[in-house]
């Protein structure tokens, strides 16, 4: 029955090879090589004898069930005590005090040094940090993520400004300070910006009642109405003459025109029936222009003096152009008379009611009050009045600045009402701060005032523009990135480079790099600058202060303010600077890796040239592997930093480089890479940021795919009937002695057989073999996309679908490995990959899926837990060790070398990261610096013992081979002295010699 079973599960790919080996066979019978022929039927022989051994082992398999059940106990204790004796504590370290009931040694708070579990000290708070309370950073009350005072994340209803959680207006829901909120925000709605509206003209209004309306409205059922008729032009009104004549410009608060007229414009006729061409006005600023050009009425601010529209000088309005000045009255001497300036007598340069210079021979120029003083010809001439000479000794008496001499007292002039533009920024009619125009009448910060002759300095709230600095990097990192950014839309008055403007430099006095990069540059038109400022260290130093100062009244917003603060400074913690025999250890150890590194990758490669598969795709799994702990979010030294990237070198970027895969999706992003950040980590920095973007994470998976496809089809090609008939056309066609036959037989035995083999084995193991190779990259894509995905452009929602897709087919094949290994019947011809090189047992022959899951779980752990780097650590030292523990039970490999070298590897893995735990604790850097050097050693013996165990394998397969060709060379030798023909023509005298014959 065995034997039945076994004939009907032949594979279909061995008859093929058995049918095309027949087929070399005919071909070399026909050309009488005889030699080739025997080797043809010893392949054939060989191939059904290691198939009909596979079968008999596949119906020799038991089955078995074993629970393994392993718990790992942490404990670890700290004690702060600086002198001990008898158990008791005597003296706490510093920073410590000994509680009287516990007698223990507990951190003090507010003794400015942060030790143990304190966050902050409430005098060492850097003023980025909002709160500091009871030695741990505090956040806004509304903040449910607060991490080293910075909220992260707000409750709902509230958004995250620099920070800080602010309500959203509009998001319907009534929160902190909001009064009502709607979805909608309209001015003419009964709320707007939260709070209570009583629409337009309204003074006073009592949660959504209008109780007094501004000048030019009635109060009406508690709303506004404009009032038409008291010739002021409020909301609603277009125009208001005071009157209800019609037809003469305004009627009812709205422009109107004689009956007559067809084109009607601001009150004004331009096309009547009578003429078929537009009216030319009279003059400017004529309002009703009569027959033959003659203006009858003047524009509002102007008098009709000669059928010509003129200014009114003294109305106290300014018209530009026509007026220098207006002070509402026509009084001279008092700095504008006529409307035109004018300064006291005896000035002869007179410019905007200042004077400049004076008539020197009887007049004095006071430079504090710009006028001109008479000159006393004689202070001795007894005809001189006393009380006049009195007044000018008192008139020479001078004042500080913007005050005047009024019954010999100085009096203030701020507050008056009036501006003097030699002293006053502004003058709103008071003597308070804080509405805008301060107490000495300047402009407070924030403020923009707008002033006009005659009328109150009129102010604005407008927050001043701000520049912010915010840390990118790790604090601990020797090279530390920063951005410069700004509050508000700023622009420069004038074109200078930012370097020009902004001076960095570091408080404390050390060597250093600083380059400044412009992510936006700022220019002479509004935008958002931003800034990025790299600062390179290049020796330690502790707690480094960066001082930033900008010149000033250089940049502005759009209402002409300038910064509020002009310096700033930030501290940017301890940096980890490398020594220079530190560094030169590193470049050393690093140079070493690499060549081990390189060196597996040879021998690899050759042994999957070679036939063992298995050796390749372990390293690749490896190295893969050991790439992603760099994305555990440790604050690992620098030289153990660097020494993870070296991991990265061995990928397929040179090739994606070669054939411009980021460009090609740059463009189709419309010219710009697409830059999603991840919130999985808490690197938010352009530089050390992830790129969610599924696409871009997983272009190397589509690639190999791609490669994978093309390789299958050239091996269809290759094996292809047309392919064959033209061989043996050709072949039949050529001598037989001819050396281009040798190169076809060389083809078709060597090349030809193994693009057939390959071919048959694709989706049974090369496909898997594929799967194997990418699928780091694929789960580490698909979960880092995972579930942020986008659908705002086509290539987004492309990239989202994309993503989607590949999260379902990983999930598909992880659910469904065990099926395939846990049938009854194990279906080798199909499952190739899943069989291939392990034992047969229950246990062992899931060694594949295993495989795969642990590379599932080893990614879910680094990209799910990437802000918990301690359950990282945990977790990944379980799984190192259950999976060990699996390969020391069951040993599923047939090769005990890679099963020695998954054994190295699964050990020093579970060690290393482990130990990674000791980052999360306080040490100094030389402690820091010892560790590193240890977890360097350790991953550097991984791939030593790798390299070792490979050289071994390789050294013992030379070896046997040479030891085979010695045998074999030894048996042919010795067929050809037993089979020699000629040996049977030599007679032996001893066989015919009659005394020997009578002696037996």
């Amino acid at each position: 029955m065995n034997s039945v079973m076994m004939v009907m599960i032949m594979p279909l790919m061995d008859v093929i090879i058995v049918k095309y080996n027949v087929m070399i066979i005919v071909q070399n019978v026909i050309k009488g090589f005889v030699q080739n022929v025997m080797k043809l039927m010893a392949g054939i022989q060989q191939v059904l004898i290691v198939n009909l051994y596979v079968e008999m082992e596949l119906l020799l398999r038991d089955k078995n069930f074993v629970m393994i059940q392993i718990s790992i106990l942490s404990t670890y204790a700290i004690i702060y005590c600086m002198q001990c004796q008898n158990g008791d504590c005597l003296k706490c370290e510093i920073g410590f005090e000994q509680d009287s009931y516990t007698r223990q040694c507990i951190q003090i708070c507010g003794d400015n040094l942060i030790v143990e579990n304190e966050q902050c000290e409430d005098q060492m708070i850097p003023s980025y940090i909002t709160y500091c309370e009871n030695c741990q950073f505090k956040c806004h009350p509304n903040c449910i993520v607060c991490k080293f005072g910075k909220c992260q994340e707000c409750q709902i209803g509230y958004m995250l400004i620099h920070n800080e959680c602010g309500e959203i207006c509009g998001d319907g829901l009534i929160i902190g300070n909001e009064i009502c909120d709607l979805f909608i925000q309209d001015v003419n709605s009964n709320c707007y910006n939260c709070n209570y509206n009583c629409l337009s003209g309204c003074l006073v209004c009592n949660q959504g009642i209008c109780q007094i309306c501004q000048d030019g409205y009635s109060l009406d059922e508690f709303q506004c109405k404009p009032i038409c008729g008291d010739e002021l032009i409020v909301e609603l009104e277009l125009c208001d003459d005071g009157n209800q004549i019609p037809y003469d410009g305004c009627d009812s608060c709205n422009f109107s025109c004689e009956v007559t007229c067809q084109q009607c414009e601001f009150g004004k006729c331009t096309y009547t029936d009578d003429d078929d061409d537009p009216t030319i006005d009279c003059t400017p600023d004529c309002k009703i222009c009569a027959q033959q050009n003659i203006c009858s009425g003047c524009e509002d601010n102007f008098q009709l003096i000669n059928n010509q529209c003129v200014p009114i000088c003294g109305d106290g309005i300014i018209i530009e152009g026509l007026e220098e000045c207006d002070d509402g009255n026509n009084l001279p001497d008092d700095g504008c008379y006529q409307c035109q300036f004018q300064c006291s007598n005896g000035c002869v340069d007179c410019q905007q009611s200042q004077c400049k210079k004076c008539d020197d021979s009887q007049y004095t120029l006071d430079i504090q009050t710009a006028k001109c003083l008479e000159k006393i010809q004689n202070q001795t001439d007894t005809n001189v009045d006393p009380s006049i000479l009195e007044q000018q000794q008192q008139t020479v008496l001078r004042c500080g600045e913007n005050q005047l001499l009024i019954d010999s007292k100085c009096v203030n002039q701020c507050g008056n009402g009036i501006l003097i533009n030699q002293y006053e920024e502004c003058d709103d009619g008071n003597s308070f701060g804080g509405d805008g125009c301060s107490s000495l009448c300047n402009i407070e910060n924030s403020y923009k005032c707008v002033n006009q002759e005659g009328q109150l300095s009129s102010c604005t709230f407008n927050r001043s523009p701000e520049f912010v600095l915010n840390i990118l990097s790790d604090k601990t990192n020797s090279t530390q990135m920063l951005e410069l950014i700004f509050t508000q839309e700023v622009k420069l008055q004038t074109e200078l480079r930012f370097d020009e403007l902004a001076f960095f430099t570091i408080a404390t006095q050390t060597q250093y790099l600083l380059t400044i990069s412009f992510i936006q540059n700022i220019s002479t038109q509004l935008s958002n600058p931003k800034y990025q400022i790299s600062i390179q260290f290049l020796e330690p130093i502790i707690d480094p202060i960066l001082q930033v100062e900008v010149e000033r009244s250089i940049i502005q917003n759009q209402f002409e303010q300038d910064l509020q603060d002009y310096q700033k400074s930030i501290i940017l913690g301890t940096p980890f600077v490398l020594p220079e025999t530190a560094k030169k250890q590193l470049t050393s150890i690093v140079q070493i890796n690499d060549v081990m590194m390189y060196s597996m990758v040879s021998v690899s490669s050759l042994a999957l040239l070679t036939g063992n598969a298995i050796m390749f795709f372990n390293l690749l799994d490896l190295l893969q592997s050991l790439s992603y702990i760099k994305f555990m979010q440790y604050q690992f030294p620098p030289h153990l930093k660097e020494f993870l990237n070296t991991y990265t070198k061995v990928s397929l970027q040179p090739i994606m480089n070669y054939f411009q895969v980021d460009q090609l999706l740059a463009k189709l992003n419309g010219g710009t890479l697409p830059y999603q950040v991840s919130n999985k980590s808490q690197q938010k920095s352009t530089a050390n940021a992830l790129n969610q973007f599924y696409l871009l994470n997983a272009k190397s998976c589509y690639f190999s795919v791609l490669a994978s496809i093309l390789t299958y089809l050239i091996y269809c090609i290759i094996v292809s009937e047309s392919v064959q008939e033209f061989l043996f056309k050709f072949y039949n066609e050529r001598d037989p002695n001819s050396k281009i036959l040798k190169l076809i037989d060389f083809f078709q035995q060597k090349i030809q057989k193994k693009c057939l083999q390959l071919k048959f084995e694709y989706f049974s193991l090369g496909i898997f073999k594929l799967y194997q190779a990418i699928l780091h990259q694929l789960i580490f894509s698909t979960l880092l996309q995972f579930p942020n995905y986008q659908f705002n452009s086509a290539f987004e929602i492309f990239n989202s679908i994309n993503a989607i897709v590949g999260l379902l087919f990983v999930s598909f094949v992880t659910f469904n490995l065990f099926t395939i290994t846990s049938a009854q019947i194990k279906d080798q011809r199909k499952w190739k990959y899943f069989y291939f090189e392990s034992k047969t047992s229950f246990w062992q022959v899931h060694c594949k899926s295993f495989q795969i899951y642990r590379v599932l779980f080893y990614i879910m752990i680094i990209v799910q837990l990437m802000n918990y780097p301690e359950a990282q650590s945990i977790l990944l030292s379980m799984l190192s060790f259950f999976y060990l523990i699996y390969l020391i039970k069951f040993k599923p490999l047939q090769s005990q070398f890679e099963l020695l070298k998954l054994i190295f590897r699964e050990l020093l893995v579970m060690l290393i990261t482990g130990t990674f735990l000791i980052y999360s604790f306080d040490f100094s850097q030389d402690n820091y610096m010892l560790f590193g050097w240890i977890h360097i050693g350790m991953f550097c013996s991984i791939l030593a013992s790798n390299l070792f165990i490979d050289i071994y394998v390789q050294i013992q397969k030379i070896y046997d081979n040479y030891l085979q060709k010695k045998i074999k060379d030894q048996n042919e030798q010795e067929r050809k002295y037993y089979y020699n023909q000629l040996q049977s023509f030599i007679l032996n005298d001893r066989d015919f010699n009659p005394q020997n014959k009578c002696n037996r």
